[in-house]
């Protein structure tokens, strides 16, 4: 027994060695993908490749015809290519290098459109530079289908067709399509007459104020009671009672921030925002609290970062479809006493994004 033991052991050794140097191609291997151009491709447009990395991967070099090549830089000169990517595995360390070959073959005009990019989010308004390399080309712009004047500032927030026809002396043409959209850097959640959108979980009272003691900015504020010792929640609607400006897709923000107005701030134990998402859902909802001791009498400003809180990002590409009522997404603002019942004032709901929001006009 003690004899099969020891060949047992070997055995296992010399597999174990065996394996490591006879399968090491089963190491990781890096993994790129190339966008906007194809191997054996012939463009009769300019082009603009786009080199991503799949995690785990690093990228040592790019090269385009011999010559170091940016990712994203617009390839417009007609002629033969050949884009070369090595990449290695950051944990394995095998490298493999990836070749695109393909041609620019460009006999009509070549048309540049700076300042809007393809697939953009633009928080103000645009204002599409669009020109030809040869001055004497026609050039022709529809945006949405209607005609569009070059030079004209692109202002109101939607997502936006632009394109771009150009005909050059030989009548030989090109045309170009993109699309973007331009957003507001903020939401803000208004209050009506009715309180429409806003509510409370149960047990508590809330109101629609126009006292202006207790209104930090327009005609209203919300008046919440909470309930002493127990878990008290204002509610801002997505399910039920609509909030009219609630929008679908938050990934484009970043932020919130409420104010809320507190006569005695002794009285309370904390104030925590809520958000309830499609994986995070109403038994958890993603939080954050704000201790008495980080409150002050009077108005607070208090913002809350998804990125601090959030356990999945992606849940802001979708918060929800009014009509289908198994999402249970909705914000709830809790404020928590130990030993009686607080009266505070709730204003200035706004959804922003802090990059192109000046924070400091709220």
């Amino acid at each position: 027994m003690r004899r099969f033991r020891t060949y047992g052991i070997i055995a296992i050794l010399i597999l174990s060695v065996t394996l490591s140097g006879c399968f090491g191609f089963l190491k990781r291997e890096p993994e790129i993908v190339v966008e906007g151009i194809e191997d054996g491709m012939t463009y009769e447009q300019p082009v603009t490749p786009v080199i991503k990395a799949a995690k785990g991967t690093i990228v040592k070099s790019v090269t385009l015809n011999n010559e170091e090549f940016e990712s994203g830089t617009q390839i417009a000169s007609p002629g033969e290519y050949t884009l070369v990517v090595i990449a290695e595995h950051e944990k394995s360390k095998k490298a493999k290098t990836f070749e695109i070959k393909f041609t620019l073959d460009i006999s009509g005009p070549i048309i540049l459109i700076d300042d809007v990019a393809d697939g953009a989010t633009y928080y103000s308004a645009v204002t599409p530079a669009i020109t030809t390399l040869d001055p004497n080309d026609e050039i022709d712009a529809t945006l949405n289908d209607d005609i569009y004047t070059l030079g004209t500032p692109i202002t109101e927030p939607n997502t936006y067709t632009l394109k771009v026809t150009a005909t050059n002396v030989d009548n030989k043409t090109a045309e170009v399509t993109i699309t973007f959209t331009i957003v507001p850097a903020s939401i803000e959640f208004g209050i009506d007459e009715n309180g429409t959108g806003f509510g409370h979980s149960n047990g508590e009272s809330m109101a629609v104020n126009t006292n202006p003691q207790y209104v930090r900015t327009g005609e209203r504020s919300i008046q919440f009671v909470n309930k002493a010792n127990t878990k008290s929640a204002f509610r801002i609607h997505r399910k039920t009672n609509y909030h009219p400006d609630w929008p679908n897709d938050w990934s484009i923000y970043d932020s919130f921030s409420f104010w809320v107005y507190i006569e005695d701030v002794s009285l309370l134990s904390n104030v925590e925002f809520k958000l309830y998402t499609p994986s995070n859902p109403y038994d958890n909802g993603n939080s954050k609290a704000f201790a008495a001791s980080e409150l002050v009498n009077g108005w607070n400003r208090l913002d809350v970062f998804f990125e601090d809180i959030m356990t999945n990002m992606d849940d802001l590409k979708n918060m929800g479809d009014k009509d289908n009522p198994n999402e249970h997404i909705w914000i709830d603002i809790i404020v928590r006493s130990p030993n009686e019942s607080v009266t505070v004032y709730l204003d200035d709901f706004i959804l922003y994004h802090s990059d192109h929001f000046d924070i400091e006009d709220l």
